[in-house]
């Protein structure tokens, strides 16, 4: 009896340490790398994080880090958002359909003046 006692509380207990785990794979994660020149990372640059559609929640604002790289833009459900980045003269644009995990996309800044930057005219 005290066997079976004790094979229910291991299990038990495994059973609750299992379930209890925060995994990202089951989140919805955007990781943003902001590069210029196609390899350069850029440090501090601002990242804006959002779904161009009414009405929408989904509005994130970040800087990347010394490598060129944001925090995790958390998301409920699976998106698709638009992001840009810029510094200085430099903007660039693209979108990102998070799924289920961690996404990480790779925004090419260029002069603001350039029409391969990504971003519509005016944005």
């Amino acid at each position: 009896m005290k066997k079976t006692l004790t094979l229910v509380a291991l299990f038990g207990l495994f059973l609750m340490v299992s379930l209890s785990c925060s995994k990202k794979d089951d989140e919805y994660i955007l990781k943003v790398r902001v590069t210029v020149n196609d390899t350069t990372s850029v440090q501090n640059a601002l990242v804006h994080v959002y779904a161009p559609v009414e009405p929408t929640f989904v509005d994130y604002y970040g800087y990347t880090d010394e490598v060129g790289e944001t925090g995790e833009f958390e998301f409920g459900n699976r998106a698709v958002v638009e992001v840009s980045a810029g510094k200085g003269n430099f903007k660039g644009c693209g979108f990102a359909d998070v799924v289920l995990g961690v996404t990480t996309i790779t925004v090419n800044m260029k002069p603001l003046d350039d029409e391969e930057n990504g971003c519509q005219t005016g944005s």
